[in-house]
């Protein structure tokens, strides 16, 4: 899972693909750091790196192989993110997600609030 804002691409993004393909050393895994419905939406999160409550329980439910057709649309959303990740699926999976970076490349406003107070908050440099 990644925290929300991080985008892969770049020095980071590269780390977090390998790290990606090192994590199938463990066996194959459920992975909800895809672009899509589940990362636009502000409101499944509390901060920026922290999901609400509900998105977690959604998140445990699908690693416990239990079912959620019933669940209402918004757990929907957040049990569609998911992809199962194994040794055959890494390459096609990874490169979904790189077109898909490509494709949502939009400024996230909570990203872009944390960033701007950030930004505030440095003093100025000298000239």
């Amino acid at each position: 899972m990644r925290a929300r804002g991080h985008r892969p691409g770049g020095r980071l993004g590269k780390t977090f693909e390998r790290w990606k393909r090192e994590l199938l050393g463990t066996g194959p895994y459920w992975d909800f750091s895809g672009y899509g419905k589940l990362d636009r939406d502000e409101s499944f999160f509390l901060d920026v790196p922290h999901f609400t409550p509900v998105v977690g329980h959604v998140i445990l439910r699908e690693i416990l192989g239990r079912d959620c057709r019933l669940c209402e649309a918004r757990a929907r959303i957040i049990h569609d993110a998911a992809d199962w990740v194994d040794r055959s699926s890494i390459d096609a999976y990874l490169a979904r997600q790189a077109m898909m970076r490509t494709i949502s490349r939009r400024p996230h406003e909570g990203c872009a609030r944390v960033v701007e107070g950030v930004l505030r908050a440095r003093p100025a440099a000298s000239p």
